[in-house]
């Protein structure tokens, strides 16, 4: 008999070996943990000796977690939300029971794993847990709701442990969605490790490939499973493992062959990042048909800004959103229907949950007796997510992600031999039908009986795999090419998609300066696409006299296992290097975007240290970062806010005008009368007229806007459009006069965009072609100003490439 090596292949996996008991032996009173750290739920699965004692079998561990009312409640899922009450913290099924009647972010913290990775200082700005506020406890950020979250996990793990007698100490493994990159691989190893468990990289498994390992391993052990080994056996097969949870939706696609005494298996490609799930779902719920319910015990209903809606109805409304889902979910599965055709025959049958219990907003007090859901309506809210793919909102699509993937993978579908569905989300037979229609009928569904521990037994696998043999079943790959932008906008890839992480050796690519004195090299590197700048590495010459053109550029590259990107740049005999947290960036982040983020920041900090009060200079300033970030709507809530927190402050111009940007046409215009009450001027009659739906009394305020400043061109140019047809000879003398106004201060810092197109409309208007074509040149000139004054590197300052990238550039 021979006792199993290091590097045995992992057939154990697929079959006892001789041998295997024997060093089982050895890791009796050892625990081998695998914790899938869900966005909704959380799972720990053990490793134990099956039946025959010869091999291993894997199981959840029945979890106890506190109860309100005192005492344990015991279940293998554990929802991933604190609540503080009585002041004590509960962790688990009580503390999601809870939600509805806490505070999301004050006393209640939920989803806390999608806001790793992202820095904004104290988030929860109104926490009932700051620093110092319970000895060693703090949460004012998502990092520490995650650590506070583990503490309580991992002290009820070991007492589970201590009853079934493994007291020789517990070895973990984490699942983390397969797209999350250093940032947020970095901030869940730090909330481990802040509640004294002791891991590193090696200890994370992408949830798909822990999903395709229990799957593997409980194919070896079913009858019906054998034909995925035969199958694997005879030659390589390709899985495409669909992991849909609350908060992200992964696909991998694996390759797996069992030849002699090796398992191989090998991620292929992932699909890149996506922050949509089952959570998703319940919030267009919440906004579309629960917040039209919500009533006052009178009856009456309130009105609602759009940050009220986000940050406390919604979180205060997704629960029961998640009930009414999984109820209609349910009842598909049991009469087996699949498809959103099929439902739409059904009578339109309404579901009920339990009231959502009053809660306060704004000093009233609002509930829903009896959350109400049609079964129509649910299949028109699924439908952006799961119906026909119409391109227009294809983010939102949860079968975008496989298409993503097999692109990757250079797979046609019928190349594929079974897709794997895991996660809590995708146990709705419309999502399912949905990615099975991307593919040709002979494809296998596969559908484990535990959607929801089957990731959590797979990271036990690892942990046995990892620590007790020291074998990696499979390698992390990256999700985007990673790339170098060059002189044209072509894209030289420097490290391809789907390459394994760690890199073996650091790739290389050769570019040259494309002419002579230039005075700085900028090598900007993309993920994916050049919107997704991830850093940019500078280089300057020594002297004066700059680069000489041809001058060699070597761009070297290296990710570690944790994603980190380290980059270095050469060119005459001058080297720069970086090293880049997030190279596989989930999303686009514009300069004005990233200025709103700072913003956020200080406004979050500023909430903290004034018990949810924010400084009025800090809104001020995060609403015109919001604005400047084209989130007007935002920028109008936090304006609507410091006017309440600021008693006598007056900022219904701006209330009205960022709400008009955002479409809100009704709320604008009731913030146009309020200006116009307080203090009546040129600007707020005419803010009040372009609301105005009566024709009548929109001129009276056009012309009071004009009796009051002859010069607003805004209210001219208005009411000529408006007489033309009646009144032409007066309608002339308006555009005279906006070209008299205008005309001299073309050129002048002062006068915006929209002023110039006015100037020029008018000149058409009465003839004076010449002015118009200067004031058209002065749009253009002024446009390109901005195009380049937005650029986050100057196209002089790139290399050029070897001439085989890809040439950017956009559909219309």
């Amino acid at each position: 008999m021979t006792t199993p090596r290091p590097g045995d292949g992992g057939t154990w996996l697929v079959r006892p070996q001789p041998g295997l008991a024997q060093r089982l032996d050895t890791f009796d009173g050892i625990a081998f943990l695998g914790v899938d750290f869900g966005t909704s739920t959380t799972v720990v699965s053990l490793v134990v000796r099956d039946e025959s004692g010869r091999s291993i079998a894997v199981r959840p561990l029945v979890i106890s977690q506190p109860s309100q009312h005192g005492g344990v409640v015991r279940d293998e899922i554990v929802s991933t939300v604190l609540a503080f009450r009585n002041d004590t913290l509960l962790f688990g099924r009580d503390a999601y029971n809870l939600r509805s009647r806490l505070t999301e972010g004050r006393n209640c913290f939920s989803s806390f794993k999608m806001g790793l990775g992202l820095d904004l200082g104290p988030e929860y700005g109104a926490t009932a847990l700051p620093a110092g506020r319970v000895p060693g406890v703090t949460i004012e950020r998502p990092a520490d709701a995650a650590r506070e979250f583990f503490k309580l996990l991992t002290a009820a793990v070991h007492d589970e442990l201590k009853q079934l007698g493994l007291t020789r100490g517990a070895r973990f493994a984490f699942s983390v969605p397969a797209a999350f990159q250093a940032n947020q691989r970095r901030d869940l190893l730090a909330a481990i490790r802040g509640c004294g468990i002791e891991v590193d990289e090696n200890c994370l498994i992408d949830e798909p490939n822990a999903a395709f390992l229990s799957y593997v391993h409980e194919a070896a052990r079913a009858p019906d499973g054998q034909d995925l080994l035969v199958r694997a056996k005879a030659g390589k097969i390709s899985v495409l493992v669909y992991d849909l949870g609350a908060g992200t939706c992964d696909v991998s696609v694996l390759d797996f062959s069992v030849s002699g005494e090796r398992v191989t298996s090998r991620n292929r490609a992932i699909s890149k990042f996506t922050a949509l799930g089952g959570d998703d779902i319940d919030r267009e719920i919440a906004r579309r048909i629960l917040v039209d319910q919500l009533r006052q015990a009178d009856g009456s209903k309130v009105e609602l800004t759009a940050l009220d809606i986000e940050e406390k109805v919604v979180p205060a409304l997704a629960p029961a959103a998640e009930k009414l889902k999984v109820t209609i979910s349910k009842m598909m599965a049991d009469r087996s229907v699949g498809r959103l055709d099929e439902v739409r025959r059904l009578p339109d049958l309404i579901f009920e949950t339990q009231s959502v219990p009053p809660f306060k907003l704004r000093g009233a007090v609002v509930g829903i007796e009896t959350p109400t859901l049609s079964l129509h309506q649910f299949i028109d809210i699924l439908d952006p997510f799961c119906g026909p793919r119409s391109g227009a909102d294809d983010s939102r699509h949860l079968v975008g992600p496989v298409h993503d993937v097999l692109d990757k993978a250079a797979l046609d579908p019928g190349e594929v031999d079974a897709v794997l569905f895991i996660g809590g989300s995708a146990q709705n037979p419309l999502i399912r039908a949905a990615v099975m229609d991307a593919f040709p009928p002979e494809v296998r569904e596969v559908v484990p009986r535990n959607l929801r521990a089957l990731v959590s037994q797979g990271a036990a696998i690892h942990s046995l795999g990892l620590h007790g043999f020291g074998f990696d079943f499979i390698a992390p790959i990256t999700s985007e090419a990673i790339s170098v932008v060059t002189r044209g906008g072509v894209l030289e890839t420097l490290i391809p998609a789907s390459t394994p992480v760690p890199t073996d050796a650091p790739f290389v690519i050769e570019l040259s300066i494309p002419e002579d004195g230039q005075r700085q090299l900028d090598v900007p590197i993309c993920s994916g696409g050049r919107d997704r700048i991830v850093g940019i590495v500078s280089v300057k010459p020594v002297g004066t006299s700059g680069f000489a053109r041809g001058d060699a550029v070597a761009v070297t590259g290296r990710l570690s296992k944790e994603k980190l990107l380290d980059i270095s740049v050469a060119v005459a005999g001058r080297t720069a290097r970086a090293e880049i947290l997030n190279p596989l960036s989930n999303a686009a982040t514009s300069p004005a975007e990233l200025a709103m983020l700072r913003e956020r920041q200080r406004f979050n900090e500023s909430m903290l240290r004034n018990s949810g009060r924010p400084e009025a200079s800090v809104v001020l300033a995060y609403s015109k970062a919001a604005a400047k970030a084209g989130e007007h709507e935002l920028a109008a809530d936090l304006l609507v806010a410091l006017e309440r927190i600021t008693p006598g402050s007056d900022h219904a111009t701006n209330i009205c005008y960022h709400y008009s940007m955002a479409g809100r046409g009704r709320v604008s215009h009731e913030w146009a009368a309020i200006a116009h009450r307080r203090k009546p001027t040129a600007l707020t009659a005419h803010n009040l007229a372009c609301g105005e739906r009566d024709a009548a009394t929109k001129e009276r305020l056009l012309r009071e806007a004009l009796d009051r400043d002859p010069d607003y061109t805004s209210s001219a140019a208005m009411l000529a459009k408006m007489i033309e047809g009646r009144s032409p000879g007066e309608a002339r003398q308006l555009h005279e006069g906006i070209v008299a106004v205008l005309a001299p201060e073309m050129h002048s810092r002062d006068t915006d965009l929209h002023e110039l197109r006015r100037l020029r409309d008018a000149a058409r208007a009465t003839g004076q072609d010449m002015i118009a074509d200067q004031a058209s040149g002065e749009i253009e000139r002024r446009e390109r100003e901005v195009a380049t004054h937005n650029a986050v590197f100057d196209e002089g300052n790139l290399a050029e490439g070897r001439g085989d990238g890809r040439l950017l550039g956009r559909e219309y």
